[in-house]
């Protein structure tokens, strides 16, 4: 699965929007995907310019996933027992990545504030509450 197509997909999901909040190089190499004001994914390059994904994962499925799969790792910078790394030039099927991007979504979504999640739930995460979400962003870190 090549980064546009990661990136293609894990936006049509309810919700979903993406920034590069990071101001600072290398950091314009990450791009964080959100539902709601939570992360679900960060897309990065790691030292050798390989493309790796960080997803969140219930901590029993993802000991299974690392025994199963020599590309998913825990996650690189994060709690290790709550998110993986997905190397997407791996031994990981495109259908198994995009799973794991909707499941992390799921996990993330389900603890969101009810009002937001249910806001998503019906559709009503439109434009402007992606403006809004992104400005919020661009203030914290200077830049979207």
């Amino acid at each position: 699965m090549t980064v546009e197509e990661l990136r293609r997909y894990a936006l049509t999901l309810p919700g979903a929007w993406d920034a590069m909040p990071f101001r600072t190089p290398p950091s314009d190499q990450y791009r964080v995907f959100y539902v709601g004001k939570k992360w679900f994914g960060l897309l990065g390059l790691d030292d050798a310019d390989r493309p790796f994904l960080n997803l969140k994962c219930d901590p029993a499925e993802s000991e299974r996933l690392r025994r199963l799969y020599a590309g998913i790792t825990p996650a690189w910078h994060m709690n290790k027992r709550l998110w993986i790394t997905v190397r997407l030039d791996s031994d990981v099927s495109d259908e198994a990545i995009r799973e794991l991007v909707a499941a992390s979504h799921a996990l993330v979504l389900a603890k969101l504030p009810r009002r937001d999640r249910e806001a998503i739930e019906r559709g009503e995460m439109n434009a402007e509450a992606e403006a809004e979400l992104s400005a919020l962003v661009k203030e914290r870190f200077g830049k979207n």
